[in-house]
């Protein structure tokens, strides 16, 4: 089962959501990248609930300058709008389950606390130092 494909627009929008987001960053050329692919697969059919998409590194350039992509695959965890995970690299079926289950399972921060590199990477993403939830710019003249 290919993960979704989805641009910078709709990784935004991705990224407002409730509930579990996993992106893997990927490019066509990258060999342990479609290796991954069985992996996620895997996953993706034992975690309905989660939201699996893919992030072609080549085409979305300016995406993956912003999140700092240095290594193919890396994958980010988001849950309600939180980054909760960043790794590179291979990953088995059973470390992302437990990743995923361990995401379920975390209570969430209550106030912004001061930002790690996952957190950095959110405020590239969406060209916001802080907070480090993800929430929607405010409207002009607010």
């Amino acid at each position: 089962m290919p993960l979704t494909e989805v641009d910078e627009a709709e990784f935004d929008r991705l990224a407002r959501l409730e509930g579990l987001t996993l992106v893997d960053f990927r490019a066509d050329w990258c060999g342990p990248c479609h290796r991954f692919d069985t992996e996620l697969a895997k996953v993706a059919s034992r975690h309905p609930n989660v939201t699996f998409v893919a992030i072609d590194v080549e085409r979305e350039v300016h995406l993956a300058a912003s999140a700092r992509i240095q290594s193919l695959p890396t994958i980010i965890l988001m849950r309600d709008g939180w980054l909760l995970h960043r790794s590179s690299g291979l990953k088995t079926a059973n470390e992302l389950d437990k990743l995923i289950d361990k995401a379920e399972s975390s209570e969430l921060p209550d106030s912004v606390v001061t930002p790690g590199v996952g957190q950095q990477l959110i405020g590239r993403l969406t060209g916001r130092q802080r907070p480090i939830r993800l929430v929607p710019p405010p409207a002009s003249g607010a």
